[in-house]
């Protein structure tokens, strides 16, 4: 009778490494255009989903997220302090244009609950649509 445990061990460990292998959520479709991009980033800010928000900014902003995200984690305990925070992320997309100017694309979003318009500036990567976030002027 044949010792089947190598066998199983090695379809196991082959298994394991495919997994391990596999990236994360793929937002490809959700990155074509800029409008679409900065949506589902402020979206997933403002859900405090920062692994897609991550998905949707460029690398050299990513700092600011991180940074971001301990500044909500802090205000934690101050429930106001953080729904404060919070509301100057949460925007009405009914308003936002975005447009090439001076070889950069920058939408204008507008409002949030301050009835604040904010200008994002957007570049493509690779065919992807990623946010320039600014989120230390909140």
């Amino acid at each position: 009778m044949p010792n089947w445990t190598p066998i199983l061990l090695f379809i196991l460990g082959l298994s394991l490494l495919t997994a391990c292998q596999e990236e994360g959520p793929n937002y490809s479709q959700e990155q074509q255009d800029p409008q679409t991009a900065i949506k589902a980033f402020y979206t997933a800010v403002a859900a405090e989903d920062f692994a897609k928000a991550e998905a949707f900014c460029e690398p050299s902003s990513q700092e600011q997220l991180r940074y971001f995200a301990t500044e909500l984690q802090l205000k934690a305990s101050k429930p106001d302090k953080k729904e404060a925070l919070l509301d100057k992320i949460r925007f009405d997309f009914s308003q936002l244009d975005c447009q090439e100017k001076d070889g950069s694309t920058f939408c204008k979003l507008c409002c949030n609950s301050k009835q604040e318009e904010v200008e994002i500036e957007m570049v493509q990567r690779e065919g992807k649509w990623l946010v320039i976030a600014k989120l230390d002027n909140y």
